[in-house]
C-alpha cells in the first residue's frame, strides 16, 4: 500500500461562526468561537492517513515550543500520522484565524509562526525517510526554498510530487517543472493560465494548458462544480460534486488532496471520485481535521449507502 509524505504547515485554527463576513471597516458579532487543529500540511496528512487502508503517512514540518504545539502533535498521532519529521522550534505555533458564514463559506488569515522556521537543512535531514515514500505532498505555507528543495530531492529519487500551491504567494512556473501532479482551485488555475476558470469546460481547458507547463496530471477543483482533470496522455474529464448539506468548507480542499494522493498511488480508477466524495463529506461537518472522513465513510458514500448523490 502507498506511503505518503506530506511536507507543510501545522496550525491551530481559531474558528469564528458569523451570519455574514464583515465588509472593510465593519465589525460583526460571532455566534461561536472555538479552537481546532489545522494547517494545510497537517490537514492533508490527516486526510491521507484516514483515506489509507494500510499505508503510512509521514508529516514533515514544525510546531512551537508551547501548549498548542504539544496538543497538535498528540492529535496528529491519534489520527495515525507519523510525526518523526515534525520539529519543535523556539517559536509560537502557527495559527489560522478562520471566519465561517451561514452558507459555510470561509475566509482565512494565516499567522506562520513556527512554520516559517522550517529550513532546507530540516528537509535534507529527513530526505532518507521521505524518499522511500510513493509520493510527497506539498503546499505553500512554508518557505518557498524549502518546498523547492523537497521537490528536487523527490524528483532525484523517483518520488511522485503532488503540489497544491496554496496560498498563491511566491509561486512561479519553474516549480511546475518539478511537479508530477498539480492540484489547484479555480483562482490558482487562473493565476497560472491567465484567464478565468469558472466551470467544468474552462477547468478542463486550464488543466490541459497546465499539463504543457510540466505536470503529468492536473486537477482543477471547482467547488460545487466538482473537479476537472487532464493529463499528458490527452485524457480529460469532469467529475461532478456530490449534492450535500454544506456546514463548513474549511479544509475541504485539503481533504481532497490527501484522499486523492492515496487513491492515485493505490492505482484506483475512481481516484478522482473517491477524493470528491471525501471532500463532500468534509463540508457536512464543522472544522478542518475533525471533519475529514474515514476511508470506510467515503466508501459508503461511493456505494450509495449514504443518502446523497452527485450533482
Amino acid at each position: 500500500m502507498p506511503n505518503i509524505c506530506v511536507v507543510g504547515s501545522v496550525n491551530m485554527d481559531l474558528i469564528n461562526r458569523v451570519q455574514q463576513h464583515p465588509l472593510p471597516g465593519q465589525t460583526v458579532r460571532a455566534s461561536t468561537t472555538r479552537y481546532a487543529p489545522g494547517g494545510k500540511g497537517a490537514n492533508q496528512a490527516v486526510a491521507a492517513a484516514r483515506a489509507s487502508q494500510e499505508g503510512q503517512t509521514l508529516l514533515v514540518g514544525a510546531v512551537g515550543a508551547d501548549l498548542w504545539g504539544n496538543q497538535l502533535l498528540e492529535m496528529l498521532k491519534v489520527n495515525g500520522v507519523d510525526t518523526q519529521g515534525v520539529v519543535t522550534l523556539n517559536e509560537t505555533t502557527g495559527m489560522a484565524v478562520v471566519t465561517v458564514d451561514e452558507a459555510g463559506e470561509n475566509t482565512i488569515v494565516v499567522v506562520p509562526g513556527a512554520n516559517a522556521g522550517v529550513t532546507r537543512a530540516h528537509i535534507e535531514a529527513m530526505a532518507s525517510v521521505f524518499v522511500q515514500c510513493d509520493a510527497i505532498v506539498l503546499q505553500n505555507e512554508i518557505p518557498r526554498e524549502v518546498t523547492l528543495r523537497a521537490m528536487e530531492l523527490a524528483q532525484q529519487n523517483g518520488v511522485w510530487v503532488l503540489w497544491n500551491p496554496s496560498p498563491l504567494e511566491g509561486v512561479d512556473e519553474g516549480m511546475l517543472g518539478l511537479t508530477d501532479i498539480l492540484v489547484v482551485n479555480q483562482t490558482e488555475a487562473a493565476h497560472f493560465v491567465g484567464h478565468s476558470v469558472s466551470d467544468g469546460d474552462s477547468g478542463q481547458v486550464a488543466a490541459k494548458e497546465l499539463c504543457r507547463k510540466g505536470p503529468a496530471i492536473v486537477v482543477v477543483t471547482l467547488g460545487a462544480g466538482g473537479v476537472a482533470y487532464a493529463d499528458v496522455f490527452g485524457n480529460m474529464e469532469v467529475v461532478p460534486a456530490f449534492t450535500v448539506p454544506v456546514v463548513d468548507t474549511t479544509g475541504a480542499g485539503d481533504t481532497f488532496v490527501g484522499a486523492f494522493a492515496v487513491a492515485r498511488m493505490e492505482g484506483r480508477k475512481d481516484a478522482l471520485r473517491f477524493a470528491v466524495a471525501a471532500a463532500a463529506l468534509a463540508v457536512t461537518r464543522q472544522g478542518a481535521q475533525e471533519a475529514i472522513p474515514s476511508r470506510q465513510e467515503t466508501e459508503q458514500l461511493l456505494d450509495g449507502e449514504v443518502g446523497w448523490s452527485p450533482a
